[in-house]
């Protein structure tokens, strides 16, 4: 069996390891761990009115965040619209069509075997091409399924 060693080479600029030497030298160790780099405060957070505002205008209406903004003018954007539905859990998730029937099947697991029975029955007299066949042969005029 041939073994292959790979060489891996990556190159450090000579001032990030010296950023890297003063950080230790200062804080130890915990300085070198990789921190978050998403804000912990949102900037342009808006006021406790301007939210209120959005509440009470989503209970009255339903509207969501582009047309609430386009029906009453609001001032700030559809998306700090949308944060502010989203934090006081006003937005609904939509159920997609696979998730329905994945919901279906689990429910339909639960069924003991001939539970649940369904019938369907459909005419066939508004079929013109089996017309000849089924009054020539005397054929069913529907079908069971």
């Amino acid at each position: 069996m041939v073994e292959r060693y790979y060489e891996i080479k990556s190159y450090v600029n000579v001032k990030m390891v010296l950023e890297w030497v003063k950080i230790y030298q200062c804080v130890g160790l915990a300085g070198l761990k990789d921190l978050p780099r998403s804000p912990k405060l949102i900037r342009n957070k808006l006021s406790s009115e301007k939210t209120e505002l959005i509440i009470k205008l989503r209970e009255i209406t339903g509207f969501g965040a582009k047309r609430l903004k386009r029906e009453f003018n609001l001032p700030m954007s559809s998306g700090a619209i949308y944060r502010v539905l989203k934090e006081n859990g006003l937005i609904k998730r939509v159920k997609r069509k696979y998730q329905k029937k994945r919901e279906l099947r689990k429910e339909k697991e639960k069924l003991k075997p001939f539970e649940l029975i369904q019938m369907d029955i459909k005419y066939l007299d508004d079929m013109p091409e089996f017309f000849k066949y089924y009054s020539k042969y005397k054929l069913p005029r529907y079908q069971i399924t």
